[in-house]
């Protein structure tokens, strides 16, 4: 299947690889069907978020450990439903069987990176958007980006 993307030119994609975001991002919900890509070499520091629904929508991310960030992101059920995670890739925390904070060990965690311009500056700056962290269910090939600005980030981020 060929696309079309800002950064990469036209790009021959397999559709077993293409991920789905049934609510697409915000700002960007009618964007659902997405590709990762990034620059060729062994650990590619920047991943991009392509739209292929809207071929300008790209979303340059990183891996939150570039960062030094770790989440720990216990999701609610209809962000389970959404990723459709099976409930076998779940465990619980500190495997107490009263525990029902599940967390998931095998998804992808992106950061996407924002050029921030503040006044009297000329270059804008690279922000992370630490608080809407990207979720990706590989086995699924589902994804969603979280809201956690209402959040307490000392139990979020390790």
């Amino acid at each position: 299947m060929l696309i079309k993307t800002r950064y990469f030119g036209t790009q021959d994609v397999d559709p077993q690889t293409i991920l789905f975001f049934s609510e697409g991002l915000p700002g960007f919900e009618s964007c659902h069907r997405f590709k990762l890509f990034h620059e060729e070499g062994e650990r590619p520091i920047i991943h991009y978020l392509q739209s292929l629904d809207h071929t300008e929508a790209v979303f340059p991310t990183v891996e939150p450990s570039w960062l030094g960030i770790q989440y720990e992101l216990p999701l609610s059920q209809k962000e389970r439903i959404l990723l459709k995670c099976a409930a076998n890739t779940w465990t619980k925390k500190k495997g107490t069987p009263e525990d029902t904070s599940d967390v998931q060990e095998d998804w992808l965690i992106l950061v996407m990176l924002a050029g921030v311009r503040n006044a009297g500056e000329n270059e804008p700056r690279i922000r992370p958007l630490v608080a809407q962290p990207v979720i990706i269910n590989p086995q699924s090939r589902r994804g969603i980006q979280l809201d956690l600005t209402h959040e307490d980030f000392e139990t979020i981020l390790k």
